[in-house]
Parts: structure tokens; sequence; C-alpha cells
């Protein structure tokens, strides 16, 4: 997904519609809320934010206040007794998002199906190509063959012509 300084130095996947949807849905898991009520209901809440590039860090001193203040709260909030949409908790959280990228008609999916036409159409493109370069060889092979045979014919009468010369000359 590299931006690169050019097209050419991008990466394969850059601009593609369903890897930035699922980066944003990735990004968006530190602020989902995984309780409906109390002082902890985020992963950010306790610490956890997502830095610029994707990756997460862990506020550790943040996280620490949090457990100490309400460390059962914030064991429900990350695993719920109960899960519900309104308490998905953390396992639920990722299972709904894996869900999203995955279904049938979702942005994997898709992506993979239009890879997989244009994977196909580059096979067929190919194909073509290499029909036309055994048709091309094989029309250089006769051209190139003929041409053989006139050289032949034409040093043959060189040959001829240099002995009737010499013949002349004596």
């Amino acid at each position: 997904t590299a931006t690169g300084a050019s097209s050419a130095s991008a990466g394969v996947l850059n601009g593609e519609a369903a890897i930035r949807d699922m980066k944003r849905q990735l990004s968006q898991m530190t602020s989902a809320a995984l309780a409906p009520s109390g002082a902890y209901t985020t992963l950010s809440s306790i610490g956890v934010a997502t830095n610029r590039d994707g990756t997460l860090k862990l506020d550790t001193a943040a996280l620490d206040k949090a457990l100490a203040a309400d460390a059962a709260g914030i064991t429900q909030m990350l695993n719920p007794t109960t899960k519900s949409a309104t308490t998905p908790g953390l396992a639920g959280l990722m299972d709904g998002i894996r869900d999203k990228i995955q279904q049938k008609d979702g942005p994997l999916a898709t992506a993979k199906a239009r890879y997989d036409k244009l994977n196909e159409d580059l096979a067929k493109q190919l194909e073509k190509l290499n029909d036309q370069m055994t048709d091309y060889q094989a029309q250089l092979s006769k051209v190139y063959s003929k041409m053989d045979e006139r050289l032949s014919a034409i040093k043959a009468t060189q040959s001829y012509l240099q002995q009737q010369i010499a013949m002349w000359t004596k």
C-alpha cells in the first residue's frame, strides 16, 4: 500500500479501496464502544491508541491508572460475561471487523473478484501474444528460407560467372 514517489514506485495495492476500508475499520478499533456505560468503554479510554502507520501503542501509565481505578470494569469491557451488540468485548469487536471484511459482497471479495478477472484477461492476452509470436516466427522462417534459397542461387550464378570470366581472360 506504499504511496511511493511515482506510480512506478508505488505499492501494488496503493489506492485499493478494499485495503483502505480494511485499514479504516482496524484504525477505528480503539474508539469503538466495547461497553455501553462506565468510565472505561473504549480501548482508547484505557491507553490504547492507533499510530499514523496503523500500529497500536499502549500508554502503560494510563492503563495502570485505569486498572487501579476499576480492574473489574475493564475486564468486563474487554471480556464481558454476556456478549451482546452493545457489549461485544474485544473478541466480538475483532470478529465483527473480520466478518465485515470477509462478507460475500465485502471489500475483500470484491477486490479478489476484480483481480481474478484481471488475471484471466492477462492470461488470455498472454496466450494470444504467444500465438501471434508463433505465427510471426513461422512467417519469418518462411521468408528467410526463401531468401536463403535465392542467396544460394545467386552464389551459384556468381560462381558460374566467375568461372566463365576466368576462362575468357586466359
